[in-house]
């Protein structure tokens, strides 16, 4: 993990000091992702079964790498005509928080990514010689994450993004702040939401801002008590994976058929969701380890 963290980090710089900057460091960083492919695809052949779990881990870790980069790569590049946000410090004020496959380090090379964007408070202009509001500096560095990630170019792209589990989901901003994101989830998180964020992680940016959120929404994510509501909700979650596995087309699709990938997931969430309040030994990301 620490390599990959160099070599995509190494990437930043010289794409800063480039004719077009947003073109390099595109273009870097997809090369850096098919290589790393190129060799796990490799490794996959010759481990065969048993090397599942440590390869579908180390996409994971790419994915870190990558975004981790891209974040770096956005924020010093809109600083550098802007400022950043007062609040914000040095190295700090925006997290990504990896959900689903990606936040249990269980990725496969088609994947896509589940990521929330949070700051740290944005409220004012900020610091630098053309200012703008905090809120738009971190709504355009969200979206230069997303681009130097998700479009394709002739090197190809790196992960598809999908921010729909953020907040409010496609009728919300794409980045939240800490406030309003503890707010939201303690107040209005819903049963769905829960289960999403089991697997949440801080997988780039201010890692420790983003430990801090996680530690205030334990209570929304790991409850110690259930109502009837909550089991009801599950219970929907469960018909309608179930409605979906009997559907002609999926019978032999080994993610979202009967007895599949979708429906084991469901099964292991489930129990967490009921239990993971009152035993800490539950409250862990991936589907293998959780069983």
């Amino acid at each position: 993990a620490g390599a990959l963290h160099a070599a995509a980090r190494a990437a930043v710089e010289p794409s800063l000091a480039a004719d077009d900057p947003d073109a390099a460091m595109a273009s870097a960083l997809r090369r850096l992702k098919y290589r790393v492919v190129a060799g796990l695809i490799l490794r996959d052949l010759d481990d065969g079964p048993k090397g599942a779990e440590p390869i579908s881990a180390r996409v994971a870790w790419l994915a870190d790498a990558l975004v981790q980069a891209a974040l770096t790569f956005a924020d010093r590049r809109l600083a550098l005509r802007h400022g950043r946000p007062p609040a914000w410090s040095k190295d700090g004020g925006f997290i990504v928080f990896a959900l689903g496959k990606h936040g249990g380090q269980e990725l496969n090379y088609s994947s896509d990514i589940d990521v929330i964007f949070v700051t740290d408070d944005v409220s004012g202009p900020t610091d630098g010689p053309a200012p703008i509001d905090g809120v738009r500096y971190a709504e355009r560095m969200g979206r230069q994450i997303v681009a130097l990630l998700q479009e394709r170019t002739a090197d190809g792209f790196c992960f598809r993004v999908d921010l729909d589990l953020r907040p409010d989901g496609v009728a919300g901003p794409s980045t939240v702040s800490f406030a309003s994101a503890e707010q939201y989830y303690l107040t209005w998180g819903r049963t769905w939401e829960r289960a999403a964020w089991l697997k949440a992680r801080v997988c780039a940016g201010d890692q420790a801002l983003g430990t801090e959120l996680l530690e205030r929404l334990r209570p929304f994510r790991y409850r110690r008590s259930m109502d009837f509501a909550t089991l009801e909700d599950i219970a929907r979650l469960r018909d309608r994976i179930a409605s979906a596995a009997r559907r002609v087309p999926l019978e032999q699709d080994l993610k979202r058929g009967p007895g599949g990938i979708r429906e084991l997931e469901f099964f292991v969430q489930a129990l967490q969701l009921v239990w993971a309040g009152r035993e800490a030994r539950l409250r862990v990301a991936g589907a293998m380890p959780t069983l």
